[in-house]
């Protein structure tokens, strides 16, 4: 049976209207609860020179993500992020068919000396196949593993962005949030969870 098709993009939407809706609750309350001012008998204040005064203003402080980076990348149409602590270099592979392999991998390379498998996200992610694409080489518990995408869009610094979080029961918690950059909503990739121990042990075993 075939599974349906990941869009986190439409659930950070809902999460974003959600919070609107939220605000504008908050808002309401609090035009309905104006507290009643009552008159107070004045005082003398003390006046006091200007040059004694110290005014201590505290900055705005935007959520920040606890990771410092990722690297944003696009699988076909859809767009994800990978934490930068798991990438291990981006290169140009010669990528070699291997038999009997399972069907989301693409093939091997070999990389100084080692052989790596190169896995095809998409068919990982279930929404499609890949014609043509980059190599992002990955630690994922020790292992490193070649990831083919569709499109490498650069580092993004992480710091004063909102991550939205999202369902994870939906998205089988491999995605632990959301991001926005330029325009688009990037799933942000926890590797461990995507690329499960049954995964790992099966490319060991076809490796020997």
């Amino acid at each position: 049976m075939k599974k349906k098709k990941i869009s986190f993009q439409k659930a950070v939407e809902d999460v974003k209207k959600e919070e609107i809706k939220k605000e504008e609750e908050i808002k309401m309350e609090e035009k309905k609860e104006i507290p009643k001012i009552e008159k107070k008998e004045e005082k003398k204040v003390e006046e006091v020179s200007p040059e004694k005064i110290e005014i201590k203003e505290k900055p705005f402080k935007k959520p920040e993500a606890k990771m410092e980076a990722v690297m944003g990348i696009r699988v076909l149409r859809e767009y994800y992020a990978i934490p930068i602590e798991d990438v291990v270099e981006i290169t140009d592979v010669k990528i070699v068919p291997a038999p009997e392999m399972p069907d989301f991998l693409e093939g091997i390379t070999e990389i100084r000396g080692k052989i790596i498998p190169v896995l095809d996200l998409a068919r990982i992610l279930e929404i499609g196949e890949q014609p043509e694409g980059k190599v992002i080489l990955v630690d994922v518990k020790g292992e490193l593993v070649g990831l083919k995408v569709t499109e490498i869009l650069g580092m993004i610094k992480m710091k004063g962005k909102k991550i939205y979080s999202l369902p994870q029961p939906l998205y089988r918690n491999f995605l632990v949030g959301a991001i926005e950059y330029e325009g688009k909503i990037l799933g942000i990739v926890e590797l461990s969870n995507l690329l499960k121990d049954e995964f790992l042990q099966e490319l060991k075993r076809k490796e020997k």
